[in-house]
């Protein structure tokens, strides 16, 4: 969010929780709590998964890839 690197990756959990990831790093300590409106203030092209399932997650390898749908497999974290 502070540094304005570009969404590489959308989560919704199994039990609900969104994730937005920029895929810079899998560190929690630079991780942010912030609320979903902000987020998708900040980027709106995450609105386009408003319909994701829980457990799957939305990513692309770079920002001219197109996006993939999965599932979410935890081991990949």
């Amino acid at each position: 969010m502070e540094r304005n690197y570009p969404v590489m990756a959308v989560l919704l959990d199994d039990d609900g929780d969104w994730q937005v990831l920029c895929g810079q790093t899998n560190d929690p300590a630079e991780g942010m709590l912030v609320c979903l409106g902000c987020a998708y203030e900040k980027n709106p092209e995450i609105g386009q998964f408003s319909d994701l399932k829980p457990g799957y997650e939305a990513w692309r390898e770079t920002i001219e890839s197109d996006w993939v749908i999965d599932k979410i497999n935890w081991d990949d974290q």
